[in-house]
């Protein structure tokens, strides 16, 4: 919470100081995919398709995620200040017959999401071109938590005490053609292909324990990938349609 106060706090300054500059309100809205460092989230997928040798479906890797992505910006013209929050996931099957005779799935749901803090240059504005064009570059935290549901289970319940989360640089390229209007209103549509995370940074994780004790009681004394991390760094994209507002 105190870091997002600090984005707000942030967000406000550059608004208010270069009020004068306005030129229009930016709200987005779209979808986003990525590849996620899941390190330790696959050894333990691993190890739980190794102890079910019974399996019909394997449970599969996590990535990609999958998701949503909304955004707040303030246009000055040639650049932007950006506030956005990404909300991916992704769920994990598995599924057959163990030697008891009984059918039974279970699915894995991770989800990772992050909030930012981002300066949008656009060299489309600076070259006079009636489409956006430049770099997205600014900070990014935030991390993900593990959930699970067995056959019989109407809900996915969140399992306690595991999760990961991080900060690092966000870095981006975009492009924005205007769909409808201007610059200054109407609709856009921008699509985002990014960068998050610093390479070799890592995203903790609280206690793995509880993760493969949840999915492999047996054997989750006998195997120490609690010191395992998931590595920060992901490459996705995004496509938002944006709606301007002129100031």
């Amino acid at each position: 919470m105190k870091r997002l106060n600090v984005l707000f706090m942030l967000f406000s300054v550059f608004n208010t100081s270069q009020s004068y500059a306005q030129k229009s309100w930016c709200f987005g809205f779209g979808v986003a995919t990525s590849i996620v460092g899941q390190k330790s989230t696959n050894e333990i997928v691993d190890r739980y398709n190794e102890t079910r040798p019974w399996l019909d479906k394997k449970m599969s890797k996590p990535n990609p995620f999958g998701g949503y992505v909304y955004s707040f910006a303030v246009d000055k013209g040639d650049y932007s200040f950006q506030l956005g929050v990404n909300l991916q996931k992704s769920i994990l099957k598995a599924s057959g017959t163990a030697p008891s005779g009984i059918y039974g799935e279970r699915q894995l749901m991770i989800k990772n999401s992050f909030w930012s803090f981002n300066g949008l240059w656009d060299f489309g504005s600076m070259w006079g071109e009636s489409y956006g064009l430049g770099v997205n570059l600014g900070g990014a935290f935030g991390g993900g938590d593990y959930y699970t549901k067995i056959t019989g289970e109407d809900e996915f319940r969140k399992i306690r005490n595991t999760g990961y989360d991080g900060a690092g640089l966000f870095l981006g390229i975009f492009y924005e053609p205007y769909l409808l209007g201007h610059e200054e209103q109407g609709i856009s549509f921008r699509i985002t292909p990014y960068m998050r995370g610093l390479p070799g940074s890592k995203l903790n994780v609280d206690d793995t324990k509880e993760l493969l004790a949840e999915l492999d009681p047996v054997n989750a004394q006998t195997i120490g990938v609690e010191t395992s991390t998931n590595n920060h760094i992901a490459f996705g994209v995004s496509a938002e349609l944006i709606f301007r507002l002129e100031r």
